[in-house]
């Protein structure tokens, strides 16, 4: 069996302190995440609405549920407008330390460090050590993963929800047995109750299913089955409290209608400044809507405006996705903070090239890895063309681009070496017994 390096010691002395260096990068990781927290915002900040009305919602959420208060708004009333997966991260905190946006910050700013080492468990088995390391370190430093946790958003969580029930997925259709199908299943699980927009998963794991033949069908059949009551279990009670309190079974109301609405009207269609992206429209707050007894009638009529308007300019709907798509994949996303410019299109560059080389290699390493990431790429695809393209959505896939970008910086390290004989012992092909 080749091995990434001919030197054996120095594979050995990988092997052997894999988990000390993991451990330094995450580390690492959590420091530098502290430090930009602290000069960004500060890490006992309270949240502010210029940096989302999101985490209001989230924090405002968390606080009355450590309270005993129930999932409702300031005044008392019941409420489904957001999902709860970003309010049930912060409530152990808030539950633990009082309301505390210093532990808050600091609990969000862990959760994002422990993706890095979710990661490199993506890679070890299928790609060595040393794969695996490079992806700790590529996601620790990516911008694009960790300004999330500066702010009190559902991605730091989302993140590693995801990147765990990927690595656990694997390990089940690879080695079969229920316990790595049960927690992959309560990842998946709590990501939908993060970002609901996660349910489009299911259709295409049906597509998957259908395409999938021989043996392998059997294995994903079985893992979708162990996976997908796991997953029923712990979002139905979500939804059956939401048709009795609020009267609606849904996983969140309010959101979905006002996104699509402002994703689609008069600005959107019309403005090739705001194609694509989502746009708060006066109309969101007018008296139609804002003296509506209940969520479900706002987001009812934000609904029906959305879906009007689509029917009026059905004809520009082609040019408005290839906007959306245009908006997702762009290095260069307009924001009047210039280092946040930079710094998403800079590691977005660099980011492609290597991500499609190494999606390439690990398709002939890991198909059952590869194949993860294609139907989860896929998803987020779905939602863009469904609502509107923004970085943010690609950067919740970053764990598993960062994690293929390794790979492809590995692929390059072997072509470097194979054009010269004095490198090429350095870098033989790309290929690792299974890590223990």
């Amino acid at each position: 069996m080749e091995t990434n390096l001919p030197i054996p010691s120095a594979r050995a002395g990988v092997q052997r302190h894999y988990w000390l260096l993991l451990s330094l990068i995450t580390l690492f990781a959590f420091g530098l995440r502290l430090a930009v927290t602290e000069f960004a915002v500060g890490l006992s900040a309270e949240p502010h609405i210029d940096d989302g009305l999101d985490q209001l919602d989230y924090e405002s959420l968390a606080y009355r549920l450590s309270r005993g208060e129930g999932y409702t708004l300031a005044d008392g009333t019941p409420t489904a407008r957001r999902a709860p997966g970003t309010s049930l991260t912060i409530l152990p905190i808030y539950a633990i330390f009082g309301r505390s946006y210093l532990a808050a910050r600091i609990w969000f700013c862990w959760l994002s460090a422990l993706t890095c080492l979710a990661a490199a468990q993506l890679l070890r088995r299928s790609c060595g050590e040393w794969a695996a390391l490079l992806a700790a370190a590529g996601l620790a430093i990516d911008p694009g993963h960790f300004y999330y946790a500066i702010h009190l958003w559902s991605e730091a969580p989302f993140c590693l929800a995801v990147t765990l029930a990927t690595w656990l997925t694997i390990v089940g259709l690879r080695e079969g047995g229920r316990v790595p199908g049960l927690v992959a299943g309560c990842g998946w699980a709590f990501a939908i109750l993060l970002r609901p927009q996660t349910i489009l998963l299911a259709p295409l794991a049906v597509l998957v299913v259908i395409i999938v033949r021989g043996s392998a069908r059997d294995k994903l059949l079985k893992q979708i089955a162990l996976q997908g009551s796991v997953v029923a279990a712990l979002v139905v009670p979500w939804v059956g409290r939401n048709a009795v309190v609020i009267g609606k079974p849904c996983l969140a109301t309010i959101v979905g209608g006002f996104t699509f609405y402002g994703a689609h009207n008069d600005a959107t269609f019309h403005d090739p400044t705001q194609r694509g992206l989502w746009v708060i429209l006066p109309s969101m707050s007018d008296a139609a809507i804002r003296e509506q007894p209940s969520e479900i009638d706002k987001e009812r009529i934000a609904w029906s405006r959305g879906i009007a308007l689509v029917r009026e300019n059905w004809t520009l709907m082609p040019w408005l996705t290839v906007a959306k798509l245009y908006r997702l994949i762009t290095p260069f996303e307009e924001t009047s903070n210039r280092g946040v410019y930079w710094a998403f299109a800079v590691s977005w560059l660099i980011m492609v090239p290597l991500s499609i080389m190494g999606l390439r290699e690990l398709r002939q390493r890991d198909p059952w890895l590869w194949g993860v990431f294609i139907w989860q790429g896929l998803a987020v695809l779905a939602s863009v063309v469904v609502f509107y393209g923004a970085a943010r959505f690609r950067h919740v896939l970053d764990p598993f681009l960062i994690a293929t970008a390794a790979l492809g910086l590995q692929v390059m390290a072997r072509l470097a070496g194979a054009t010269r004989k004095s490198r090429r012992r350095c870098f033989a092909p790309i290929a690792a017994e299974p890590a223990g």
